[in-house]
């Protein structure tokens, strides 16, 4: 008895991606995962105190991202001086 399998790849489309930073929404159509590659792609600089949200929620810039739809957000640092009396 003899079996043969065949598998067909057919590549997939790539999904769009929303992207908030400084309340200017973009969206990207990648098949990218990592939200630091999906950042460089989109032309976005990441910061060493930036803070990244997946779907609202914290995340690691370089952990992939396993469900869909993405939202990925940037939460930049800001300097405050208080100056009081």
């Amino acid at each position: 008895m003899t079996a043969i399998i065949v598998v067909a790849c057919q590549p997939t489309s790539p999904r769009a991606v929303k992207i908030i930073d400084n309340r200017q929404p973009i969206i990207l159509q990648t098949h990218e995962r990592v939200p630091s590659v999906i950042f460089e792609q989109a032309g976005i600089a990441l910061y060493a105190n930036d803070r990244i949200l997946v779907n609202g929620f914290p995340a690691a810039p370089d952990q992939p991202i396993n469900n869909y739809p993405i939202t990925l957000q940037i939460r930049r640092q800001a300097n405050l001086t208080i100056i009081t009396p």
